[in-house]
């Protein structure tokens, strides 16, 4: 099983290609631009974007990943509402349903669980609210753990920009709701609503996942 995947998304891509994947149809595409991976469309009805790795590209046993991003800001004045790093996830054509790791470009956040169903299939976790300290953007790093079936936890950490190895931690959650996300593949998304910002002006710069 393939235990380790990386992308720095050196090519540009509309939609983004092998090994990065889209089935539900009904959510946006994502795009790479400039060495990063940003939001390739939005609608007035879903604004949300996503691609996730293939099991070619990433298949560890276990489901059990650690996901590490870079964060890419041109203009944070005209960016993207949010940026995400997504766990578990499965797709089909019309629904996906994951863990949401949900970073404001404002540098704030918090946990959400992707039910399955629309887009508006979801539960924002508030108890894993966050405020980033030193938020910079451009550069800070996120780093997202999912472990276990009974409870599955979540664990979410930052580094700045200046400094980044120094991770410190965001939150941690025990999900043991009967709708907790016991398998599925690491994925990235993005959120913009309606026409307010500019898509091209954050992303991620790089995407890397390991097995724990």
């Amino acid at each position: 099983a393939t235990t380790s995947f990386s992308d720095t998304f050196s090519a540009n891509e509309n939609p983004i290609g092998s090994p990065w994947v889209r089935t539900a149809t009904n959510f946006q595409a994502v795009k790479t631009t400039n060495g990063f991976a940003c939001g390739a469309a939005y609608t007035e009805v879903n604004d949300d974007a996503y691609a996730k790795l293939s099991t070619s590209a990433f298949s560890a046993p276990g489901d059990n990943y650690e996901v590490t991003a870079t964060v890419r800001i041109v203009n944070l004045a005209s960016a993207p509402s949010e940026i995400e790093i997504l766990l578990r996830m499965v797709d089909t054509t019309s629904a996906m349903q994951c863990y949401e790791v949900l970073i404001n470009t404002s540098g704030g956040g918090e946990l959400v669980r992707i039910n399955g169903g629309g887009p508006n299939g979801y539960v924002e976790l508030s108890e894993t609210a966050f405020t980033i300290r030193g938020w910079t953007g451009d550069g800070d790093r996120i780093r997202a753990r999912v472990t276990g079936t009974s409870p599955v936890v979540v664990t979410a950490w930052h580094a700045p920009a200046g400094s980044p190895s120094s991770w410190t931690q965001l939150f941690t959650y025990s999900d043991t709701d009967a709708k907790r996300k016991q398998t599925g593949q690491p994925a990235m998304g993005f959120y913009q609503h309606a026409a307010a910002g500019n898509l091209e002006n954050a992303g991620w710069a790089d995407f890397s996942v390991v097995a724990v």
